[in-house]
């Protein structure tokens, strides 16, 4: 507490990576408001080398900050994602698949929210197209989501396509293989 004090007087001489530390502590905390207050600061106060080095932690904290609020708020934690993979997605690392991830689930509760109003879906594309861009697992978790989906949908030949995109080491590799298998016969392919 008294470290926090001393930084909100002093802001604009601490460094943009301490104060994400101190934005930290108040998740941590589960002080929401104050840890979104203080990822704001921390992101506004780094140099751009703090920046290439914490940029995504700090947006990943906001991110989840702003999720975990009461009550909640999914778009600004989708917004805020989405601009940190935007800055930081080529940097690469854990963060910036916890990023993709994290995106991608605060984007479907926007969606069910809004239940599932149409004014979201250009965000929603650009969302899954930033998330399979930087989230490796990420890609292939929305490339069997959409296989499912489309067959669903009876749209065959896109669930074909979808399953395609799964490596053959993944845990759901097989059952891809049979579901494209499934799409062959509706579409009267042996």
């Amino acid at each position: 507490a008294v470290l926090k004090n001393i930084l909100a007087a002093q802001s604009q001489m601490v460094s943009g990576a301490l104060l994400l530390e101190v934005a930290k502590g108040d998740l941590k905390l589960k002080e929401y408001e104050l840890a979104i207050a203080g990822a704001k600061r921390a992101i506004s106060a780094m140099t751009a080398t703090e920046a290439r080095d914490h940029g995504a932690d700090a947006y990943l904290l906001l991110g989840r900050a702003y999720a975990r609020s009461n009550p909640s708020r999914p778009l600004e934690a989708t917004l805020a994602l989405k601009s940190g993979l935007e800055k930081f997605g080529s940097n690469g690392g854990d963060s910036v698949e916890q990023l993709a991830s994290l995106v991608q689930r605060t984007m479907s509760r926007v969606l069910s929210d809004s239940k599932n109003d149409k004014f979201f879906a250009s965000l929603n594309d650009q969302i899954g197209d930033l998330a399979v861009r930087f989230g490796s697992n990420v890609a292939v978790d929305r490339a069997w989501t959409n296989g499912l989906r489309r067959m669903g949908e009876k749209r065959y030949e896109d669930a074909i396509k979808e399953f395609g995109k799964l490596p053959e080491d993944h845990v759901r590799y097989e059952q891809a293989m049979t579901r494209i298998m499934a799409a062959n016969r509706s579409l009267g392919n042996t």
